[in-house]
């Protein structure tokens, strides 16, 4: 049983690297994307009117993606917190079991030696109790880690996201300025 909840401790470890590489390279692309995109803006020369509402639309269109990508990384937190959660009510669970058969115990062999089977079977029933107990708990610390990790992950997301939003701006406030100089220039 325990080698069962090592594998399965051990897959869902491996899904959620999986999950990781999967986001940041979708975040990665996106990222290229846009450098692209905002490179070939640069270059060409543009028909002004309709690229302010190009930009305007593009930003716009950067700015619900993130918004998505936000609302997803709260939703996987949330599963991940709910899960932790689910993990500490099995912990305090088993406590509560093992605090039981130990105190049973202790009154079995109070009461007579007639009860050894009894007294041993509990004692084994303990001994597992403690080691299911010892695997929730390494796991509710893997979930721990693996939560702040998520946290920090979205932390620097949320950084870089804002960092291009900045860039967006800044660029469009370039695109307009190099717009009323050139209406300016052929009034």
């Amino acid at each position: 049983m325990l080698e069962f909840a090592e594998e399965l401790e051990t897959e869902q470890i491996y899904q959620w690297e999986e999950d990781e590489r999967y986001y940041d390279l979708i975040a990665a692309r996106k990222v290229e994307d846009s450098l692209r995109e905002t490179e070939r803006s640069l270059l060409v020369t543009p028909n002004w009117e309709g690229d302010d509402v190009k930009e305007e639309q593009a930003a716009a269109d950067e700015i619900n993606e993130q918004d998505e990508a936000s609302r997803l990384w709260a939703i996987r937190i949330a599963a991940m917190q709910q899960e932790l959660e689910e993990l500490r009510s099995q912990v305090e669970m088993k406590d509560a079991q093992l605090r039981r058969l130990t105190d049973d115990r202790e009154n079995i062999m109070k009461n007579s030696s007639r009860h050894v089977e009894e007294m041993n079977d509990r004692q084994v029933r303990e001994e597992d109790l403690k080691q299911e107990n010892e695997e929730l708990k390494r796991q509710l610390k893997l979930a721990k880690e693996q939560i702040e990790k998520q946290n920090r992950i979205h932390v620097e997301r949320s950084k870089l996201e804002e960092c291009k939003y900045a860039e967006a701006k800044r660029i469009n406030a370039i695109l307009q300025t190099r717009l009323a100089h050139s209406k300016s220039g052929a009034a």
